[in-house]
């Protein structure tokens, strides 16, 4: 048996738990077994951490039709029983994963549409699993270093005040507003023709970014747009960038560079 220890109202309480892989055929000493490598299919929140799977312990809460705001205690997961028909998630600054611990919706939320995660003390994001074409919220995120794949069904993406983030894996080719801001960017993937929306402020973007930005939006070929590559820490264009900035103005965007 392991020992927790609890602090409720600043009193001090120990329950005796079962380690995990204790019994016959546990390692020696009843170790437990190793952390497993991802998370369930029907999980909602992840833990990362030898930790049993609970169904309870969590404030759930409705948010419209088949949506769930998360509320949890470190290292735990959310079982679904019914995954597929959630359509949107929300883990909010109420909940902690612990600064190892991960968060994400598993492959099983087939009927998703919304994902946001604020202000998590986590170090992974794993699959963000939107299938129904909407919207993910990745929002003051300052352990992770890594964005996941992000769906190609995507519409919205808004990627805030992420501070350890400098690539990102893809932008979707369905999305039409496009936002990674306030972080530490020094690349960006190949623009979508569909983006109209992009907000690129303040992050560390040399020249030969921004121009390369600006003239994939004037490629595009798309008119009546807004692009946001101002801001502290990103570059200034070159000369051939500012005329792209120029063409893009032409044609009905509003840009916004460094001078």
């Amino acid at each position: 048996m392991g020992k927790r220890r609890s602090v409720l109202n600043d009193k001090v309480f120990t329950m005796s738990l079962p380690l995990l892989g204790a019994g016959p055929g546990a390692p020696s000493g009843g170790s437990p077994p190793p952390p497993p490598p991802g998370p369930p299919a029907n999980a909602i929140y992840y833990g990362g951490t030898v930790e049993p799977i609970i169904t309870s312990g969590w404030n759930v809460f409705g948010s419209g039709a088949g949506g769930v705001v998360l509320s949890g205690t470190n290292h735990e997961v959310l079982v679904v029983s019914s995954p597929a028909s959630v359509t949107s998630i929300a883990v909010g600054t109420a909940g902690s994963a612990g600064a190892n611990g991960s968060v994400g919706a598993g492959s099983a939320f087939t009927g998703l549409a919304y994902f946001g995660a604020i202000g998590q003390p986590v170090i992974e994001v794993f699959g963000l699993g939107v299938s129904n074409g909407q919207s993910i919220d990745l929002f003051d995120l300052n352990f992770i270093t890594a964005i996941p794949t992000i769906p190609n069904n995507t519409q919205n993406v808004h990627i805030r005040r992420c501070a350890l983030i400098t690539s990102l894996p893809n932008i979707p080719t369905t999305c039409n507003s496009f936002e990674c801001s306030s972080c530490a960017l020094t690349t960006v993937p190949t623009i979508p023709t569909l983006v109209k929306n992009l907000f690129l402020n303040d992050n560390l973007l040399p020249q030969s970014a921004v121009d390369a930005v600006l003239a994939n939006c004037v490629a595009n070929g798309q008119g009546l747009g807004v692009l946001y590559l101002n801001g502290t820490g990103n570059s200034a264009p070159s000369a051939a960038g500012v005329a792209n900035a120029a063409t893009l103005t032409g044609i009905g965007w509003t840009v916004f560079i460094n001078p």
